[in-house]
């Protein structure tokens, strides 16, 4: 998913504005600087200079002056504005574009610059229309505009038609109404154009009339995470209509996922089967509540066996990552037998008979394992050759390990046969955003002088190799500094640090390294290391414990997750 599912660098940011100056109100007059052009206390170039705004900056315009003059060899007249971040005062309006109506792309230096427009600018369910072709959009498709944030792609829009999305939950605002994930596609602020319509959507009427009129294959797809509502009588008379029994009530308002389609029931509504009671019951799409749209695929977790758990990092929590750090990798441990966590399950004590013979052994952790089934952080050790899923919380720490495993010998003859960082998409003559680096393996690798460039657009022009810290940089036609990789976002392409990489690409997997000690690598990925496979989902850097951008993938059915810097093109 595109951010429809993302993560990443902050391109745009949503200013906090005034309602006392009428932002967030349709247009009225607006403009945008044409180049550095200085703001004074009064009409007149003869008074005090209060603030100079750069080419792209945008305001509202408070007042024009009564006549035109001539200031610098340009005409126009006085602007009383006020812009965004609190500037008031007055420019010549030769130095800047105005209209009454939304301005345009083209009055400005760069996509950026116009982004900022649309987020004080625009209101809530502006109608707007694709001028280019973008992932799932089309040129030409319709759209309501939502809202604009820090995100990247930044802009919110939902579309006329179904376009069978699965957003990033976490992306879409709390009052977002989640029954439109479907037609939910974030893009650029060059994707689109506003139409100028008088009438704003109405969100919660698109809802309803969605809700309506879509299937329930369309609005709930296998692999939807919903919460469960009690069904309601269709004919007051006859209370078997409420297609309700058992113990169905046990689990209304619980969070379950959608595993089947079972068409509609006697009195005509659709009905699904879900996970948390196994299939049991035919509950009623008209009483649940989305949360996540799934993808129409159940994704596979195993026969159930010891080691068959899907080790994500998605599903952390505070008190799961505070674990590992309190076990880092390379801690001296004490292996103790696993507790069962449900005393109804024996299962859930999460063990293997042949691990009897390492309780009360000293190991040392060579590896954090991601989560079991039942959500406790597990690790690898030493002592059995790494076979064995190890619970933190059973284990008793000796000492404190440096947060990597150096094993018999030279840790950095080991880390030779391990991946390393690869340029992904990004090559010389890509059009980027720069991006702030992060702090890894020893250093971020940063002047100060970089701030500000920062969400700028460049051109790469040569791929230099790893920095000090292990991380690919380019040079970029428009500064002398050197940029990593990892921190970049390809303009148009791809979500901010996915090394342009998006949900379709066909990519070579590869094996991951050590970053801040920490690879996040399970030994079950082995078996795929070298294999082509296609992108299924941009999951970003959370559940990565160096920051790495992570994606999800087809030929492993979306089990493991797997760092963009190891992957490499098919070609």
């Amino acid at each position: 998913m595109n951010r429809s599912m993302r993560a990443g660098l902050s391109l745009f940011v949503l200013l906090v504005l005034g309602a006392s100056l009428g932002f967030g109100a349709p247009p009225g007059t607006t403009g945008a600087a044409l180049g550095d052009a200085k703001v004074y206390s009064a009409a007149s170039a003869n008074a005090k200079a209060v603030a100079t705004l750069s080419a792209g900056d945008s305001f509202r315009v408070l007042e024009t002056g009564a006549r035109e003059e001539t200031v610098a060899g340009r005409r126009g007249r006085w602007l009383r504005i006020s812009t965004p971040d609190g500037i008031q005062g007055w420019l010549h309006g030769g130095w800047a574009v105005v209209s009454t109506s939304y301005l345009k792309l083209a009055d400005f230096p760069d996509p950026s610059a116009y982004g900022r427009y649309i987020a004080w600018a625009f209101q809530k369910g502006e109608r707007v229309r694709a001028v280019r072709d973008f992932e799932k959009v089309s040129k030409g498709d319709l759209g309501w505009f939502y809202a604009v944030d820090d995100g990247d792609p930044p802009v919110l829009v939902v579309w006329d038609k179904d376009l069978d999305a699965t957003p990033w939950v976490e992306a879409l605002p709390k009052d977002f109404p989640r029954i439109l994930s479907g037609r939910v596609y974030f893009v650029y602020p060059d994707t689109f154009e506003p139409l100028g319509e008088k009438t704003l959507a109405d969100f919660p009427k698109l809802a309803r009339e969605w809700r309506e009129g879509a299937s329930s294959e369309t609005l709930f797809p296998v692999g939807s995470r919903v919460i469960l509502g009690e069904h309601q009588a269709v004919s007051k008379g006859d209370p078997d209509s409420k297609n309700w029994g058992g113990d169905m009530s046990d689990y209304v308002g619980t969070t379950a996922v959608v595993t089947g389609h079972e068409g509609k029931d006697p009195w005509g509504r659709p009905v699904v089967t879900v996970d948390v009671d196994e299939g049991e019951y035919y509950w009623r799409t008209e009483n649940m509540e989305l949360l996540e749209r799934g993808t129409g695929e159940l994704a596979d977790s195993g026969d159930g066996e010891y080691g068959d758990g899907a080790y994500s990092y998605e599903d952390y929590d505070d008190e799961d990552y505070a674990l590992e750090e309190a076990f880092p990798v390379g801690s001296r441990v004490i292996l103790g037998k696993h507790r069962q966590l449900d005393p109804s399950d024996p299962d859930s004590s999460y063990w293997a008979p042949e691990m009897d013979d390492y309780v009360g052994m000293e190991a040392y952790i060579t590896e954090h394992a991601g989560l079991c089934p039942w959500g406790e952080p597990t690790a690898l050790v030493d002592v059995d050759g790494g076979n064995f899923y190890w619970r933190l919380s059973d284990m008793e720490l000796l000492e404190e390990g440096p947060g990597y495993w150096e094993g018999e010998g030279n840790p950095e003859g080991e880390y030779e046969d391990f991946g390393e960082d690869q340029a992904g998409l990004i090559g010389v003559g890509t059009k980027v955003i720069l991006g702030r680096h992060d702090d890894r393996n020893g250093g971020d690798n940063w002047a100060p002088e970089m701030d500000a460039f920062v969400g700028k657009q460049a051109t790469v022009t040569e791929i230099i190799g790893a920095d000090s810290q292990g991380f690919l940089v380019v040079a970029v036609k428009e500064n002398t500094w050197s940029w990593r990789i990892r921190n970049l976002a390809v303009v148009g392409r791809g979500v901010a640090g996915s090394y342009g990489f998006q949900v379709g690409d066909r990519v070579i997997l590869g094996r991951h390294r050590f970053v801040d000690g920490n690879e996040n690598w399970n030994p079950s990925m082995d078996a795929f290391v070298g294999m082509a496979a296609r992108i299924t989902e941009l999951v970003g850097t959370k559940g990565d414990g160096s920051d790495c951008f992570l994606v999800r993938v087809d030929v492993d059915k979306g089990r493991w997750v797997w760092r963009v810097e190891s992957l490499t093109p098919e070609k």
